[in-house]
């Protein structure tokens, strides 16, 4: 277990496997997840997800960000393993784009990653920052709201 390495940056070995996790991972790619290109394409996905009975999950994710990298394999392994769920993703810089600050805002994002699983006509069913640590979570959520997709003590290898 590091103790105080790199100006304390390293104390726990979560910390470390985040790092880790960011370096190996592609870019923080979520390959299986369908691009969103603007704030307004998330809204209508969000409405229109709301408005279909299928299970959606929502991601919002920054270009550069270390979290989102360290996550993006678990969530693909995710939605490979929930080919029923429609998984989609809006990457933002809410530092230089109004639009996407706004959008965060309306939404409550307050940090990145961020999901929401909205389980169809019955609304949001889940909403949270999606580190490495609540993967599980995201999980947990899956199977309630469709219990014949991934079960939820899949071993994504975290």
């Amino acid at each position: 277990m590091p103790t105080q390495s790199l100006g304390g940056l390293l104390t726990r070995p979560s910390t470390l496997l985040l790092l880790v996790l960011a370096f190996v991972a592609p870019c923080g790619a979520l390959s299986l997840f369908r691009p969103l290109k603007t704030p307004d394409e998330f809204r209508r996905a969000m409405q229109k997800a709301e408005e279909r009975d299928q299970l959606t999950v929502l991601a919002i994710k920054k270009p550069r960000c270390l979290a989102c990298r360290a996550v993006a394999a678990p969530l693909d392994q995710l939605a490979k393993r929930n080919p029923t769920v429609d998984f989609v993703s809006l990457e933002v810089d809410y530092k230089n784009d109004k639009l996407a600050r706004a959008l965060c805002d309306s939404l409550g994002v307050e940090a990145v990653p961020y999901v929401f699983v909205v389980n169809g006509g019955e609304g949001t069913a889940d909403a949270f920052i999606c580190g490495v640590t609540s993967v599980e979570r995201l999980q947990r959520t899956l199977h309630r709201c469709a219990p014949d997709g991934c079960p939820p003590d899949a071993d994504f290898g975290i």
